[in-house]
């Protein structure tokens, strides 16, 4: 991975959101440390997934605006990335496998039809995660959006590593071969390439204080903003709070 630092910067950018990550991964939300107790409901995984799948439709889309504004070694990661969450290639040379597929997997095993997966509403912090990904499309330069991205996606490697899998296999009666588990097994080493990707990207295309000034600040507000999504998730399934009726 590329560690260039920005003239009068003491360490890379991508070293510093990084940092940011880590003050706010979600591997560390009472929502995990329920499940790694055996306390959550499976149920409640589940739907936690169901939201996930809804984000991700958006983020894979918007990412055609981030395509178009992008260098040539931007355009090429965001291509192979989709070609790898479709299906249609293989991570690492392994084999293929279409993300939906493994996430309807695993919510049908909780009792969720696929058609509610599909047309879920998303809880109102997740549906803000979904519109920050298509304003800053539109609105900053493409590498601004992959940083985002990079910070985002690479914390489903210590959720589903250190805390996802090990619990399922644990308490909740699964095998590290059980299909029905398969997206979290995958995604517990899968975006590893794909995050030092994209910081490697970061460091290369952030080259002035002021792009960086900005990176920085898109990262931590929308790490604080996963977080509370977590909140809210947990709050909605676990302790069972409704989202409120504003009239009442």
């Amino acid at each position: 991975m590329a560690t260039r630092a920005i003239a009068g910067s003491p360490v890379p950018v991508s070293e510093e959101i990084i940092a940011i990550r880590d003050r706010w991964h979600c591997m560390n939300h009472p929502f995990y440390d329920r499940l790694s107790e055996g306390k959550l409901d499976i149920k409640h995984l589940g739907f936690f997934l169901a939201q996930h799948y809804v984000l991700v439709g958006h983020i894979f889309k918007s990412l055609g605006i981030t395509y178009a504004k992008a260098p040539t070694d931007v355009c090429r990661f965001i291509v192979e990335n989709l070609a790898e969450e479709a299906g249609l290639i293989g991570i690492e040379g392994g084999e293929a496998h279409d993300h939906s597929d493994l996430i309807f997997r695993f919510t049908r095993y909780c009792g969720l039809k696929d058609e509610q997966v599909t047309t879920m509403e998303q809880l109102p912090t997740w549906y803000a995660r979904a519109a920050s990904y298509w304003w800053l499309a539109q609105s900053d330069p493409a590498i601004v959006r992959i940083a985002l991205q990079a910070t985002q996606e690479s914390q489903l490697v210590g959720e589903n590593d250190g805390r996802v899998v090990p619990a399922l296999l644990k308490h909740y009666g699964f095998a590290k071969g059980s299909p029905e588990i398969h997206f979290f097994v995958e995604h517990s080493t899968a975006d590893v390439k794909h995050g030092n990707q994209m910081l490697a990207l970061v460091d290369r295309h952030v080259t002035t204080p002021e792009l960086r000034a900005r990176v920085v600040q898109v990262v931590e507000q929308l790490c604080k903003l996963r977080y509370a999504s977590f909140t809210e998730l947990y709050r909605v399934t676990h302790l069972g709070e409704p989202v409120h009726d504003p009239k009442k």
